[in-house]
């Protein structure tokens, strides 16, 4: 497949506000050690759900068509749809793009991560 047309690129302001909130809640949560149901929900699905929404904005305005069709199945499939859509969009310089997503959807995780690592005593 060619690369879509050449048009402005949406900036992924939502999905990095979206990822830094949900890392900063994980971490807060993981440092005090409480679990809760609804947080655990909001951190796992907040960034990828707010990729899926900036990635059907943007292939609205590409005109990359797959995307926004899917509906409910891009939300189910994100971590195919990221690259199909990076290398679809972008051709080989889609690298950029998808290692960007990956890394806000997984920020809140590695946060997770960082701050257990602070609460262990060596």
């Amino acid at each position: 497949m060619e690369p879509a047309t050449e048009r402005r690129e949406l900036p992924l302001h939502s999905v990095w506000v979206t990822s830094a909130v949900a890392s900063f809640v994980a971490a807060v949560y993981a440092l005090t050690g409480r679990d809760a149901a609804v947080v655990s929900l909001f951190i796992g699905w907040a960034p990828a759900v707010s990729g899926v929404l900036w990635l059907q904005r943007e292939a609205r305005v590409r005109e990359v068509r797959g995307v926004y069709e899917w509906g409910f199945l891009a939300f189910l499939l994100w971590p195919v749809v990221f690259p199909w859509y990076a290398f679809t969009s972008r051709g080989r310089a889609g690298w950029r793009l998808c290692l960007l997503l990956y890394a806000a959807v997984f920020a809140p995780l590695v946060a997770v991560f960082v701050a257990l690592l602070f609460t262990v005593r060596w």
